[in-house]
């Protein structure tokens, strides 16, 4: 029986939700959500996965996707700007705020299934490890070239979760409050319900992630990749 792995990404980055999050690519819809008393800018899936080179599932069959992107969301309050219009007509403290075009640091959270992967083509394991070597590598560059606020690897057992839950609450505009609190609830979650996943990771922060070993962008990329190929007997298991 195919071995459960599971590897995911947790990422942190500044996109500008109005240009599509990427570098002169075509503007995608922006959607703003109320989350935690504050107005965030909202990423969707399929743009971030057109940023990092991910193929996801078919529409018509989104329960078998081998790679999940899960909407990226502003991790701070949106800030807000007088509209020309009313500066022009109106007093300064009685101008309208208008929302800003999305540029901020935004959380985005990528879960692999392995086995599936490796099913889909052809029990190809050593071709699903150049694949995910090749996304996060594309991820960490950051949307600006020089490298994302966090990009935190973990591979194990356990079903992927999500850490959106760690910016419920609007943090500051700021990388090293962003990996605070994502770094809190890591800690609760290794204090409540550890499961023993391998972390590894980089970061411009000064905070550090419990458990996360700090490479480069290439060892990281490198890594993801031996994660893969060292499990390919259990994945893809000779009948």
């Amino acid at each position: 029986m195919t071995a459960a792995i599971t590897m995911q990404l947790h990422v942190l980055d500044v996109f500008n939700a109005a240009s599509g999050a990427t570098d002169g690519g075509a503007a995608g819809p922006v959607e703003r959500v109320p989350m935690g008393g504050a107005l965030r800018a909202r990423i969707a899936p399929e743009t971030l996965a057109r940023r990092w080179g991910i193929a996801l599932a078919d529409a018509a069959d989104p329960a078998g996707a081998a790679v999940r992107v899960a909407p990226a969301f502003m991790v701070h309050a949106e800030p807000v700007r007088p509209r020309l219009a009313d500066l022009a007509t109106a007093p300064t403290d009685k101008a309208a705020p208008t929302p800003e075009t999305g540029d901020g640091l935004y959380y985005a959270h990528v879960a692999m299934d392995v086995p599936r992967l490796v099913a889909r083509h052809g029990g190809d394991a050593l071709w699903a490890g150049r694949r995910l070597k090749e996304v996060v590598a594309r991820v960490a560059a950051g949307t600006c070239g020089a490298g994302a606020g966090l990009v935190l690897v973990e591979a194990g057992q356990a079903p992927a979760r999500s850490l959106a839950e760690a910016f419920h609450t609007p943090t500051d505009a700021d990388l090293d409050a962003a990996v605070g609190a994502l770094a809190g609830l890591v800690e609760q979650i290794d204090a409540t319900c550890p499961a023993g996943e391998a972390r590894h990771g980089l970061t411009r922060s000064g905070h550090a992630v419990p458990g996360m070993r700090r490479v480069d962008a290439a060892r990281l990329a490198a890594w993801v990749e031996d994660q893969i190929q060292a499990h390919a007997d259990a994945w893809c298991p000779v009948i």
